[in-house]
């Protein structure tokens, strides 16, 4: 089967599909003869505005007729060639034709400037968003374990972590859902190499933003409305995202391990609760105390009056249960 040009990322590319029957070795030649099918010759496709789909394919399945393969009837596109004829071509070459190309041989039926133009546009642009997949799937790294060590935001880390915390069920704004991020890389050494720092909704490092304007793009993630609310959610190509190859790297995994820890509560925890347990965090990583006073004046000067005192009482008590100032102090 001749495959079309304009269904891979390089424009102009050409390839052929062989079917073999599986038969036993023999000293024989078994071949004795060979279908070919041009999908090619005279088919125009894109990889934007007019992609191969499987209602183009109709045709080479019903003349391949592969209910009863020995019942074929050659057509304009499908034609049968012996062995011999094969075999004398040069260098045994498969890629037989014999359709008249139209954009060869009349270049009076060019298409305008303008048409070619565009198409030439939607190639590049189709082959660009391919790389920029690939791109993002490169980021990946899978072997750094101390997110300290690590100063640059990694896009495709930052949304596998999104990823997997949208897997698991929760559901919020990409606000709350910084916070868990923090969380992630701050007390479970998720590496993912944001720098976080003190902004009016707790910690927060734009590029996350970015990171996740990348994801929307490529469809991993989207927005849906919840009530007033908009939420994050999995996107229609949240799979390519979620691959189980990318499950292996430690800003998935150590996400997951942080959602193992939290989730069951963080499932009924209002979004400014924890927005105020990753800020008091913040605070008493930036202080490097969990001083009770240190922790309630720095606060105050960060968020006054959007915390009362007990409230952030409650979230310095946890963090001693949990014993998160390991973490978050470095003396």
């Amino acid at each position: 089967m001749r495959l079309p040009t304009g269904i891979f990322y390089a424009n102009g590319v050409k390839a052929n599909v062989i079917f073999f029957d599986n038969r036993p070795a023999s000293k024989e030649v078994q071949t004795k003869d060979v279908w070919v099918y041009d999908m090619r010759t005279n088919q125009h496709f894109t990889l934007k505005e007019k992609k191969l789909a499987n209602a183009d394919l109709a045709d080479f399945i019903k003349c391949y007729n592969p209910d009863n393969r020995h019942q074929r009837s050659e057509t304009e596109r499908f034609k049968k060639f012996t062995y011999d004829e094969v075999v004398t071509r040069d260098k045994t070459n498969l890629d037989i034709f014999w359709l008249k190309d139209e954009s060869i041989t009349d270049l009076d039926n060019l298409p305008n400037p303008e048409v070619i133009a565009a198409e030439i546009v939607d190639n590049l642009e189709g082959a660009l968003e391919s790389f920029k997949i690939v791109q993002e799937a490169l980021t990946l790294s899978v072997g750094h374990e101390d997110s300290k060590a690590e100063s640059k935001p990694k896009p495709f880390d930052i949304m596998l972590a999104v990823g997997g915390i949208l897997e698991r069920g929760f559901t919020r704004g990409e606000m709350v859902t910084a916070k868990l991020l923090y969380l992630a890389q701050e007390i479970f050494g998720a590496p993912l190499g944001i720098s976080f720092s003190k902004q009016n909704f707790g910690p927060y490092d734009p590029k996350i933003k970015k990171a996740l304007g990348a994801a929307k793009k490529q469809q991993y993630l989207t927005l849906k409305k919840v009530g007033e609310q908009e939420v994050l959610s999995l996107g229609s190509k949240s799979g390519t995202l979620l691959n189980s190859k990318y499950k292996t790297s430690p800003a998935y995994t150590k996400t997951q391990s942080m959602l193992d820890d939290l989730l069951p509560l963080f499932t009924k925890t209002k979004s400014e609760d924890i927005e105020r347990l990753a800020s008091v965090c913040k605070v008493v990583q930036d202080a490097q105390t969990l001083s009770e006073e240190v922790v309630q004046e720095k606060m105050a000067e960060w968020k006054p009056g959007r915390f009362t005192p007990s409230e952030i009482q409650k979230s310095i008590q946890f963090i001693k249960q949990q014993a998160w100032d390991r973490k978050l102090i470095y003396k």
